[in-house]
C-alpha cells in the first residue's frame, strides 16, 4: 500500500532499502518511531514481481534512517512487528474469550 502510485522516488526523496512486502512494513514501523517519515514505495520489473519495496525517506533524514537500519543490521536494534499483539487487539480478543467462558458456565449451569 504505497502512497505513491509509481515506483518512481518522489523529489527530495532517497531510497534507503527494499524489502519484501512484511519487511517493508516492519522497516516502515520502525524508522516512523524513531520519527523518520519512511514510506514504502512500489518497485518495478523483477523487483516487484518478487513482491518487493523500496523504503523511501526524505534526503533531510537521509542519516537517521541510515543509523537505525545500521543498528537493526548490527543486531543492536530490532524491527517492530507487523501486527503487534498489545494494546486494543489484545484487550479485544480477551473479552472474546471471557464472553465465550460466561456463555458456557451459563449453559451448564441452567442445564443441570
Amino acid at each position: 500500500m504505497s502512497p505513491f502510485p509509481t515506483a518512481m522516488v518522489p523529489p527530495n526523496h532517497i531510497s534507503l532499502l527494499i524489502a519484501d512486502g512484511r519487511r517493508a512494513r516492519e522497516w516502515e514501523l520502525g524508522l516512523r518511531g524513531e520519527g523518520v517519515e519512511a514510506r514504502r514505495l512500489a518497485t518495478r520489473g523483477s523487483d516487484a514481481a518478487k513482491g518487493e519495496f523500496w523504503l523511501v525517506v526524505p534526503e533531510l533524514q537521509r542519516l537517521a534512517g541510515q543509523r537505525y537500519v545500521s543498528a537493526v543490521l548490527a543486531g543492536k536494534r530490532d524491527l517492530p512487528r507487523s501486527a503487534p499483539l498489545g494494546g486494543g487487539l489484545l484487550w479485544g480478543a480477551a473479552l472474546i474469550v471471557l464472553a465465550m467462558a460466561a456463555f458456557v458456565i451459563a449453559g451448564l449451569l441452567t442445564s443441570s
